[in-house]
């Protein structure tokens, strides 16, 4: 990014100047085109794992307000409205242009602590500390600070943008690689949470997500850790606070720890936890993650039940009897990670569908039956997550599909048989998604298409005709077949009678039609796999184009060929039947004689299609 309009670094572009850097974007093009930013940067490190990771982050230093964004797709777009011109009307009767849309979103409100769940992706809105008293800074124009706030977004997700180093590190005596420090007192402590500038560190949440953050204090290296160097450390003002190398914390240390105001403080290494330092660290407000326990009594879990912070991670428990689940229900947070767990009892599973808390993560159990599915299903948050599951039956997908938080996602799960397959379609949610199965037979593929939500095969990379036919079926709106490396004639042929969005890849398409011209038999295929978006398709002049025409018509939902130039009267009549195709200005069009060498009729422009 480096020398061009894209490179928003703060030392690059000031705040001053955001405002017109962006408006250079496209650089060098013609007068009179839309300015502004639509573009997607990709993140740093991503790996098609189904892990969040942190794509974009919005910070105020002023307030310590801050906006995080995670997801498991690759790349953020980003855009600044650059066509949007006042005729689009919102609520309240916005007229949304290109800077005043950047003043309101319609897609709802995020209070600080809550998390707001679209699709595979996070976000995060969170307030670290309330401002200290401030200079007054010079007035601005909320549209310019959207816009440096999504400048900040960009130099988050460039890739070429460097991390702060560690070893600008101003505290005497001390190391500039902080995890190499194992003694620290509090003096120390104090330099080095006010001067430190941040260190890049990966946290991984198990069973929920990875992030990578720029301004950690990780302090690995320490064994043993005082109230007052805690106190000290507690000052801290960025994020995270990584302390992994702690095996155990009095509740002197833990109650001064809880202070800080960051929004993460990970102890991954605590193995142990008594009541007391359990009840002071629960009066931590932000994210704690203690995945190191792998035991909890009912004692030590009653204690952490007053967390009223935001996230409590304790993704190391392999088991959890009745009576800690019982004392953990007491929790009130925004999620909670316990995906360790490799067995769960129906009467633990009914202590826990008793959480008063948004989210559970499971993603560690690799069976669930009927019993602990069914006490589950009456979990009363808004998500639920069972990913891990690698075996499951029928009774039990029957029970959990009448819960209203199941996100339906199953991350391992390779095998799936036709009655699992029929009591999963019962769900009432939004989707149904299999990352790993790795086969399907044409019974299992019937029973699916009766799930009426978006449907995510994303592992499968072949298709029998039988299970294409199927598929093609299915009643719901959407069918995601992304992992597809081929197809042939038949299963195009048959994905022909599918009437929601089919989601292959682009190069499946491309490779398809390369081998196989349009023709009337695969063209209903053709503009399935493609979305109706026939941008490949310049000139419509074999001798049965007035045939593909009429196929290519009876498509029900989208159909454009916006780069088409060439083509017959004939096979334009019988191609704008379908009175929503999305073509050229039709006065651009050639027109050339009937491919199949019948007379050229005189064409008159249909009245829908006039003034186009």
């Amino acid at each position: 990014m480096a020398g061009t309009p894209f490179d928003f670094r703060p030392e690059r572009q000031p705040l001053g100047r955001c405002g017109p850097a962006i408006e250079t974007v496209p650089p060098a093009a013609p007068a009179g085109t839309h300015r502004g930013i639509d573009h997607t940067y990709l993140i740093r490190g991503w790996q098609p794992d189904g892990r969040l990771r942190t794509g974009a982050l919005l910070r105020d230093p002023a307030s310590g307000r801050r906006l995080e964004l995670l997801s498991d797709q690759p790349g953020v777009q980003v855009y600044m409205g650059n066509f949007l011109d006042g005729t689009l009307v919102g609520k309240g009767g916005t007229a949304y242009k290109a800077n005043a849309a950047r003043r309101r979103l319609d897609a709802g409100t995020v209070f600080p602590g809550q998390a707001a769940d679209v699709a595979s992706y996070e976000i995060f809105v969170s307030r670290a500390r309330e401002p200290a008293a401030a200079a007054p800074r010079p007035a601005m124009k909320s549209a310019r600070l959207v816009l440096f706030l999504l400048a900040l977004v960009v130099s988050v997700v460039a890739p070429d943008v460097p991390a702060a180093p560690a070893d600008d590190v101003v505290v005497d005596d001390l190391p500039a690689d902080t995890n190499t420090i194992e003694r620290l007192a509090p003096d120390q402590a104090r330099r080095l949470a006010a001067d430190f500038p941040g260190a890049e560190q990966e946290i991984i949440v198990r069973g929920s997500f990875q992030a990578i953050f720029y301004e950690a204090l990780p302090l690995n290296g320490l064994k043993a850790l005082d109230a007052d160097t805690a106190g000290a450390l507690a000052g801290y003002g960025k994020e995270p606070l990584v302390l992994n190398g702690l095996t155990t914390l009095d509740a002197a240390a833990a109650k001064a720890l809880a202070e800080y105001k960051g929004a993460w403080l990970v102890l991954n290494g605590l193995t142990e936890l008594d009541p007391a330092a359990a009840r002071a660290l629960a009066e931590y407000k932000g994210v704690l993650i203690l995945n190191g326990l792998t035991t909890l009594d009912a004692a030590t879990a009653k204690a952490l039940a007053e967390f009223r912070g935001k996230w409590l991670g304790l993704g190391g428990l392999a088991d959890l009897d009745a009576d800690a689940a019982k004392a953990l229900a007491a929790v009130r947070c925004e999620m909670m990670d316990l995906s360790g767990l490799r067995t769960l009892g129906a009467e633990a599973a009914t202590m826990l569908a008793g959480l008063r808390t948004p989210n559970l993560v499971l993603n560690g159990l690799p069976t669930l039956d009927a019993a602990s599915a069914t006490a589950l299903a009456d979990f009363k948050g808004q998500h639920l997550e069972l990913g891990g599951l690698e075996s499951f039956d029928a009774d039990a997908a029957r029970a959990l599909a009448k819960s209203r938080a199941w996100d339906g996602r199953f991350l391992k799960l390779a095998t799936l048989d036709a009655p699992t397959a029929e009591a999963l379609a019962e769900r009432g949610g939004n989707s149904l998604m299999f990352d790993r199965l790795a086969a399907l037979d044409a019974e299992t593929a019937q029973a699916l298409a009766a799930f009426k939500g978006n449907l995510f095969l994303q592992s499968l990379r072949r298709l029998d005709v039988d299970v294409a036919q199927a598929l093609a079926t299915s009643k719901s709106s959407m069918l995601v077949l992304g992992s597809l490396a081929e197809v042939d004639p038949d299963v195009v042929r048959a994905f022909g009678e599918y009437a929601g969005m089919l989601g292959v890849g682009e190069e499946v398409v491309e490779r398809f039609v390369a081998m196989h011209p349009l023709s009337p038999e695969n063209a209903l295929g053709i503009a399935s796999l493609s979305h109706g978006e026939l941008g490949f398709l310049t000139a419509l002049e074999s001798p049965d184009s007035v045939e593909i025409a009429e196929a290519l018509a009876a498509r029900k939902g989208r159909l454009a060929l916006p780069n088409l130039k060439k083509i017959s009267p004939k096979t334009l009549t019988a191609l704008i039947k379908k009175e929503d195709v999305e073509i050229p200005l039709i006065e651009t069009l050639e027109f050339i004689p009937e491919p199949d060498g019948s007379p050229t009729e005189d064409f008159v422009i249909p009245k829908g299609f006039q003034g186009q």
